[in-house]
């Protein structure tokens, strides 16, 4: 089940990578929400943003996609590096995505889409650190862990 999910996230961010509002639609479910740093909306409204190129990808890189189940519905975390065009300059956010999908008639449609900012490298390194910490010290059973692959950042690590 795992693997079905992550393959609709997955065409879910080549459609939105290229701006595709319908392969997007057809991943989501019509009632979809989507959260993003100052701002959410419903499916019309976000694939309205895309159609008016207010936001226009350039790239999306994914680092890595850990998917929890619940019965019917999975969460997908995905760790990304998105580049755009706001207002006509480019940018790149690090992001981690939930990604929320729910199996309705034998197809996973995404529900809820929710950006989380992580704007600070020096972080996500000491996160990675006091989990490894915590996973040693057996605080947490050896239970606390994350989707961060890290190798191709430690060459910026301060």
């Amino acid at each position: 089940m795992k693997d079905k999910v992550i393959e609709q996230s997955q065409k879910f961010w080549q459609s939105l990578e290229k701006a595709d509002s319908k392969g997007m639609r057809e991943a989501c479910d019509p009632d979809c929400w989507f959260v993003h740093i100052g701002m959410s909306c419903g499916l019309d409204e976000e694939m309205e943003a895309f159609d008016k190129k207010l936001f226009q990808p350039t790239q999306i890189d994914i680092h890595g996609q850990e998917v929890r189940e619940w019965g019917d519905t999975s969460v997908c975390m995905t760790d990304v590096d998105y580049s755009l065009l706001l207002d006509g300059k480019e940018t790149t956010h690090h992001f981690m995505t939930t990604e929320v999908y729910q199996n309705r008639n034998g197809e996973w449609k995404l529900i809820q889409f929710t950006f989380t900012a992580l704007v600070n490298w020096f972080c996500i390194f000491r996160m990675q650190n006091i989990r490894d910490s915590l996973n040693k010290n057996h605080m947490t059973g050896g239970k606390y862990h994350g989707i961060f692959n890290t190798e191709h950042r430690n060459k910026n690590a301060a």
